[in-house]
C-alpha cells in the first residue's frame, strides 16, 4: 500500500508539472503564435497573421515582400533565403529545395482542432489593436520532434503566411536547440526580414543589426 502511495503520488506531480513543461521553451518545445482580428477597423491587419509578419511591419517597420503564386513557389524561395541567412541547418535536409522543405514540415506536423497545451515563450510583444488577439497555432515538441498545429487557424493563412509560420518553425527549433534560446523574439525577427523587401545577409549580421537598434 506505501508502494502504491508513493507512486500516486509520483503519478500526481509528474502531472502538476507538465503546463510548466510547456511553457519552458528550451528543450521542451517552442510555440507559434498569429495575430487574430475579429474586426477590419483601421488598426486591424487582416483576420489572421502571424506574429512575425505582424511585428516586421508594425515594430519594425519593413515592407512585406510580394506573394508568391503557390505554397510551393513560397518555399522554393525560402529554401534559397535560408541557405542566405544559416547555410546548412542542423537536422535539415540537403539540398534546401521546396520539396525538402515540405516534406520535412509533413514528416512532423499534426493538424489537430485545437492546441490543449499553450507556450508563453513569445517573449515581448507589441500591444494589440482592439478587435485583435494573440493565439498560439503551433507547439513543437523537441524530444519527440513532432509539431502540433491548429488545423483552424492554419487553414485561415494565406500562402505566405503559411511559408512563414514553417520558417519561424525551423529558425526557432534551430535556435532552441543550438543557441538555448527560451523566447520566439529573435527568431520572429529573423523571418520577418526574411519575408521583407530588405536585403538579407548572414544570421550573425542581422542579429547583430537587430540588437544594436532594439
Amino acid at each position: 500500500m506505501r508502494t502504491l502511495n508513493l507512486i500516486t503520488a509520483i503519478v500526481a506531480i509528474f502531472t502538476a508539472a507538465l503546463p510548466s513543461l510547456a511553457k519552458a521553451g528550451v528543450g521542451t518545445s517552442g510555440g507559434g503564435h498569429v495575430v487574430v482580428c475579429t474586426s477590419r477597423g483601421a488598426d486591424a491587419l487582416g483576420y489572421v497573421t502571424l506574429l512575425d509578419l505582424y511585428e516586421a511591419q508594425r515594430v519594425l517597420n519593413l515592407t512585406l515582400r510580394a506573394s508568391r503564386v503557390s505554397l510551393e513557389a513560397e518555399l522554393e524561395l525560402l529554401a534559397g533565403q535560408l541557405q542566405i541567412v544559416f547555410g546548412n541547418i542542423n537536422g535539415m535536409p540537403r539540398p534546401l529545395t521546396a520539396d525538402s522543405l515540405e516534406e520535412w514540415w509533413e514528416s512532423r506536423v499534426q493538424y489537430i482542432p485545437g492546441l490543449r497545451a499553450q507556450t508563453s515563450d513569445f517573449g515581448e510583444v507589441p500591444p494589440l489593436p482592439k478587435g485583435c488577439a494573440l493565439e498560439q497555432i503551433a507547439i513543437y515538441d523537441d524530444k519527440h520532434d513532432v509539431l502540433q498545429v491548429n488545423m483552424h487557424l492554419w487553414d485561415s493563412l494565406d500562402d505566405f503566411n503559411k511559408a512563414a509560420l514553417i520558417a519561424h518553425e525551423i529558425i526557432y527549433r534551430e535556435r532552441r536547440i543550438n543557441d538555448r534560446e527560451s523566447s520566439s523574439q529573435v527568431s520572429r525577427f529573423l523571418v520577418g526580414r526574411i519575408f521583407s523587401t530588405e536585403e538579407l545577409s548572414d544570421s550573425r549580421s542581422m542579429l547583430t543589426d537587430y540588437r544594436q537598434n532594439h
